[in-house]
């Protein structure tokens, strides 16, 4: 992907499960915001989690969120095939991202957040 990303959230740890909001008004990056890079590396144990993509236009505690994507983590590492979502909706005031690791026991989770070159 050309575009850089506008946001690189920090390195999760793969050892539990996260539900991490982002809040693209806290920047001032909406509505340039347009998708989501998610990589992971040397992911051990049964590898098998998934990261959900949610996005709403309300406050991050009104449950209103719409999922955008999934993401199942299935492979050690994904460096050189990263999953991107692209939102061709509307674009969202707030993400909700959710890992679950089920069978993962170790491992880096990495979030990119990219917007639109103009």
């Amino acid at each position: 992907m050309a575009n850089a990303p506008i946001v690189i959230l920090p390195k999760y740890s793969m050892t539990a499960d996260k539900d991490i909001a982002v809040d693209l008004m806290e920047n001032n990056e909406y509505p340039e915001f347009f998708a989501v890079g998610i990589c992971w590396r040397l992911a051990t144990g049964t590898v098998n989690g998934t990261v959900k993509i949610y996005g709403t236009n309300y406050a991050h505690d009104d449950n209103d969120y719409v999922l955008l994507g999934t993401c199942d983590i299935n492979a050690a590492n994904n460096e050189l095939n990263k999953y991107q979502l692209v939102v061709t909706q509307y674009p969202f005031r707030n993400l909700l991202i959710k890992f679950a690791k089920n069978g993962i026991t170790g491992g880096d989770l990495y979030i990119d957040l990219y917007k639109k070159d103009l």
